[in-house]
This record gives C-alpha cells, structure tokens and sequence, in this order.
C-alpha cells in the first residue's frame, strides 16, 4: 500500500482547480465545441471540463471514476468565503435528505478504484502533484472493473468499522467534514453501518511495496503464472478465500496490483502441489522457499498495520502452510477480521454482491480456523457465537465459480462444485464442534467442581446426546460426492479431511 504526501487542508481547492486547468492545457486540442458546456461535477467543482476524443467521461469524471452527467444548469453566482471548500461533503450514502439534493458531489480522492490502465505522468501530475513520479499510483479507465464500488479491495486505503460502542457516533460523522479529506473519508453502507476510510501513507511507502512485490516474483520467476495457476486448478475449490476472476483480473494486469504477503502465500501454497503440474514437477530449478516465506511473514506484520481484505486472506492461506504461533496469530486475524465488519451481516450494505459473498467465505473461514485451533491447541474460542458473530451462512450464491468455470489438467484437478460442497459441510460440522466446545470445554465446565463435576457422568452423556444426534445426521445427509470412498478420475479429492474432522469431534 502506498504512503503518498498529500498537500494540505487549506489548499486543497486552489489545488483542485490547479490540476484541473493543467489537465485541461494537455487536452485541450481533442476538446469540441459541443463540450463548452461543463459537465455537473465539474461545475460543481468549479473547473474546466475536458473530455478526450473517444471518450464518453470528462477527464475528471474519468479519473474519479464518478458519473459524467449534464443534469444541471448553472449554479447562482455568490461569493465564497476563503474557509469554504466546496468539494468536501459528508458521504451519506441512502438518505432520503442527500437524494432529494440532487446528485452527489465528486468522491474524495482516496474512493477511487484501481483500475486497468496507467495515467500519463502528465495527468499524474495535473490532478494531484504529490502522486507524480510513482508507476504504480493511481489509474483510471472508462472500462467497468470488477473491482468498482468494493469496500475493503482497494490496493491504498484501507477501512475501519465503526462499532456500536465506538466513540464515534455514527449519525454524527455524516456531519464531518475532515480537515484533510484526501487522508480520511466517511461510507456509509446502510442506515446502521458506517466505515472510516483512511489512506495507507505512513505506516510503510509504495516504493517498499513494489521493491518486495519485485522480490517475490524474482524468487519464483519464470513460474510464477504457473504456480497462479496450479494454485487456483487444486487448492482454491474446497478453501475459496480469494475471488479467483478479481484475482486473475488484477494478475493479468501486473502482480504489481497485489500485497505483498498475498502474492507470496499463493506462491508458496501452490509449490506445496508442484508434483500436480509437469513444468513444476520436471524443473530442474526450484524457487527458495526458505526466502519467500521469509518475505511472506516480514510483508504481513507490515500489512497488519493498514488492514484490509487482502491482508485477511494472506494470514489465512500463511496459517495453512506454518505451524508455529498459530493460536497468538488467530488471535491477531479475528481482530483485524472484526476491524474490517466481517463479523456482521452485509446483507444490505451498498456494495456488490460478489463482495458480499467473499466477506461471508471469510469470515466462516476465520470461524473454522478458530474453532479446530482451539481443539488443537486446548485453548479457549475467540469468538462466540450466540454473542458477537452475526454473519449469514454461505449459501450457493455466494460463489461465484460454478462447473463451466473448472479447469481440466491432464495431471488432475479438483472440482468445482464438489469443492464448494465441501467447504459448506465443514462449516456445518465447525458448528456442532463449536457447541461441544461450549458445552464440555469451558474453564467453568471443566474446573474442580466445575458444571461437568456437578452433574457427574449420567449428566455429561445426557448433555452429549443432542450433539451426538447432530453428528449422525450431518454424516447421513452427506452428499454421495463427499463419502470417503468416492473417487473420479483425474480428480482430486479432499473428502479424507471432511472425515477425519468428523471423526475427531
């Protein structure tokens, strides 16, 4: 994530309309005459409006990735006191006042989404001055991206969940307007939700970013393609923490668009199958893997810092691969997961609705991870479930790949949809394994006249029949793809885990 210089409050409007007559000097020549009107933002905003030949946005709208309408006339002439920055509003996101106000205002710098294409160093430097000279800074394109409109997906900010609790009252902060709008910004996502968007600047610089993406592709080149997709044909399936289309969507482009430690857990995931893929398995030279974990877990304490999706994903697929602190690091991502409003239901929040089934995979990702380490380890659950987990389980259509999307490999493959069967089924048994947890496990339950010291062992099996029910209903509505004996060939299975987690509660 990037840490850019940003310049300051008081003269953020003179800046606006700096960038705005320099990006309008560099175009101009394609400009026509049928575009002397400005567009509505740019009206608002009080700057030239330039549309390029070909194009169906303004310059501006283009780059903010903001509507390019022409819905209203000129606005009365006033004269405006030097305080006032008239680009700066609250975000209030559904309310019935902003709707009946007519469009909204421009979004603040930090909303914009990364896109496909680069800006000239020219435009880079005409709409925000401190952004010049980096590669990898902003982009812009009038082509819709998957990425449009997400909440936690974006590469340079990263989003805060503002809890019920929370010093910040949320009605409250639709009334704020920041002093420096460019490091912080206000979304709300329903008439209860409210996200604090903050821009990723000090805690680590986009050079050290791209200087370790840099380092983790060399360690793996030329296979780092390869290794992507052997990743995504065995091991995305049954554990779907990513959205494969985002994912190849971003990598086509440049795995300059990804966190560090992301890029390197799906390298290093992927190389524990590289028997599964002939380049991989016949190679002569293989990546160090002593390095690019090394870079994996250095990249992810720095993520940590500025938390996002991406960085919830990586902790995921690292704790699959290491083994050591595993219950302190679990510890840490359900913190960030709460951090980033993955412990509520998203059901009607503004966002898409692939976002939407992503944030559920993960948080009953997380929910697993907890609840079989803390069996493995003896140590208590970090989340409860009757209390502080209000998240919708996973239905078929909160993932986006089906059948049509699978890959066929000569050397093998797993299957979609046997996959996605799968995952839901170990979320199932997640819950009778976190009722036993509750019910026999306790410090209470299990302390010297504790609960299970009370009602002795008639009590404790009469407490075990109903999970005992639960077992043995779960196992005899498994799907005849899911039984242990079942095998396909040049399929690979990963039904023997889906057993042994039964068998061990």
């Amino acid at each position: 994530p990037s840490h850019e210089s940003h310049p300051s409050s008081s003269s953020s409007s003179s800046s606006a309309a700096a960038a705005a007559a320099a990006v309008a000097a560099a175009v101009a020549s394609s400009a026509t005459g049928a575009q002397s009107r400005p567009c509505d933002i740019c009206r608002q905003r009080k700057t030239r409006c330039v549309r390029e030949e070909g194009r169906d946005k303004c310059v501006m709208c283009s780059f903010h990735g903001q509507p390019c309408t022409y819905l209203r006339g000129p606005l009365p002439r006033k004269r405006r006191k030097a305080t006032d920055h008239p680009e700066v509003r609250p975000q209030t996101n559904g309310s019935g006042n902003a709707a009946a106000a007519g469009p909204p205002p421009a979004p603040m710098p930090l909303d914009h989404q990364e896109e496909i294409t680069h800006p000239s160093p020219e435009l880079l430097e005409a709409l925000s001055p401190s952004l010049a000279g980096s590669e990898n800074i902003a982009h812009f394109s009038p082509q819709p991206s998957l990425l449009d409109g997400t909440l936690g997906l974006h590469l340079k900010t990263n989003s805060e969940y503002v809890g019920n609790t929370s010093y910040r009252e949320p009605s409250l902060l639709d009334l704020h307007r920041p002093s420096d709008p460019s490091v912080r910004s206000v979304r709300r996502l329903d008439d209860s939700t409210v996200f604090l968007i903050h821009r990723d600047r000090e805690t680590s610089s986009e050079p050290q970013r791209i200087a370790d993406l840099d380092a983790i592709e060399k360690l793996v080149h030329p296979l780092g393609s390869t290794l992507v997709n052997l990743y995504f044909r065995i091991v995305h399936p049954s554990f779907p923490v990513l959205h494969k289309k985002v994912f190849l969507e971003k990598y086509a482009r440049s795995y300059h668009e990804f966190s560090p430690p992301l890029l390197a857990a799906v390298y290093l995931i992927a190389l524990d199958w590289s028997l599964y893929d002939r380049t991989l398995a016949t190679s002569s030279w293989q990546p160090d893997q002593a390095a690019l974990e090394a870079l994996a877990l250095r990249t992810m304490s720095d993520d940590m810092k500025r938390p996002k999706i991406s960085t919830l994903q990586a902790g995921l697929l690292i704790q699959q691969r290491f083994r050591n602190n595993t219950w302190t690091f679990t510890a840490q991502l359900i913190a960030l997961a709460q951090g980033l409003g993955l412990h509520v239901d998203c059901s009607d929040w503004a966002i898409p609705e692939w976002e939407k089934g992503l944030r559920r995979r993960l948080a009953w990702a997380l929910f697993m991870q907890d609840k079989w380490g803390a069996l493995v380890h003896g140590r208590p659950s970090h989340i409860r479930l009757d209390e502080d987990w209000d998240v919708r389980p996973c239905r078929v259509e909160d993932f986006p790949e089906t059948a049509a999307d699978e890959e066929y490999d000569p050397e093998g493959s797993a299957e979609v949809v046997v996959g996605r069967e799968l995952f839901l089924r170990q979320i199932e048994l997640s819950l009778i394994l976190s009722d036993v947890l509750a019910t026999f496990y306790t410090a209470k339950a299990t302390r010297r006249g504790g609960t299970l010291d009370q009602i002795g062992t008639v009590g404790v099996a009469e407490l075990a029949k109903p999970i005992v029910m639960m077992l043995r209903e779960w196992y005899a509505k498994l799907p005849e793809a899911l039984q242990l004996q079942e095998t396909r060939l040049k399929k690979l299975s990963a039904n023997g885990s889906l057993h042994l987690s039964y068998i061990s509660i």
